[in-house]
């Protein structure tokens, strides 16, 4: 599914166009894209966490039966979204 026309780019109606429009259709272009990747990372991501891939279980203390470690279900990442 293409949101933008890549070969409007080419055009003569393009390359005679106002300034700012030129800059607002690329500053688009480039987050609707930015927005696809990263919708297509997070969806990974859950996935990878619904799967049980990332899955530690808690550790106990032998003799008290207390929680040491909680138990994680995501210990192994794919990416990790918020430094993207």
């Amino acid at each position: 599914m293409h949101f933008v026309n890549y070969e409007h780019l080419l055009t003569e109606e393009w390359a005679t166009s106002w300034l700012p429009y030129r800059f607002g259709y690329i500053i688009a272009a480039v987050h609707i894209k930015a927005f696809v990747m990263f919708a297509g990372m997070a969806a990974m991501e859950a996935n990878f966490i619904a799967c049980g891939q990332g899955y530690t279980p808690a550790k106990l203390d032998e003799k008290t039966k207390e929680v040491i470690v909680p138990e994680n279900f995501n210990s192994i990442r794919n990416v990790s979204l918020v430094d993207v």
